[in-house]
């Protein structure tokens, strides 16, 4: 409830999808453990064809739930990055005064336990600069994530593990306080600074 809190009465619920995924995911693991132990104690008892389709129609039941929700989780997961990638067009682009500090607060509000995102620029000496994702390992390595970039210019971006870092890009990381601090050292970075 802390990370994916109900929303209030007649407001959207913003965690909705992340919390039915949560929620199928746990209701699998549970049919699991449930299931399996009964078909083992049972099995000798009962007829093979119809326990097999019995167990099929459960598995394909819980299989169509879960699928909905991950794709309910994707939209939601999707929509989160879309309004990153914005953030940092508005940060990277906008005025020179602090349009971020709003443009985050309200980013945290509409989705809850993503954690606090970090607006970081990538400095022209970093060794970073001219790296993909993938070999950098930021994920890997630190545990932070790299939820977007913007660049000033071309059209800012949902990065992909290929994607090749450019001196001024300005990423948006996410983690704990200590993944992200990793991620600046890794990749040569301090956080953005708004006056510039």
């Amino acid at each position: 409830s802390a990370a994916l809190p109900i929303g209030r009465a007649g407001k959207p619920d913003l965690a909705a999808a992340p919390r039915g995924a949560l929620l199928a995911v746990l209701q699998l693991g549970t049919a699991v453990l449930v299931i399996l132990p009964v078909l083992a104690l049972t099995q000798p008892f009962l007829p093979r064809v119809p326990t097999a389709a019995l167990l099929g129609a459960a598995v394909l039941f819980l299989g169509l739930s879960f699928r909905r929700s991950a794709r309910d989780l994707q939209g939601h997961a999707r929509a989160g990055a879309l309004v990153m990638v914005d953030v940092l067009a508005r940060t990277a682009a906008g005025p020179r005064r602090d349009p971020r500090v709003d443009a985050l607060a309200a980013f945290r509000a509409m989705f809850p336990g993503l954690g606090e995102p970090v607006a970081v620029r990538l400095d022209p000496r970093s060794p970073a600069v001219g790296r993909t994702l993938s070999e950098l390992g930021v994920r890997g390595k630190t545990g932070a994530t790299v939820l977007a970039i913007a660049r000033e210019e071309e059209p800012v971006m949902i990065p992909a593990a290929s994607e090749r870092l450019r001196a001024g890009d300005l990423l948006a990381l996410a983690g704990t306080h200590e993944a992200v601090e990793a991620a600046r050292e890794l990749l040569g970075s301090e956080a953005a600074d708004p006056s510039s």
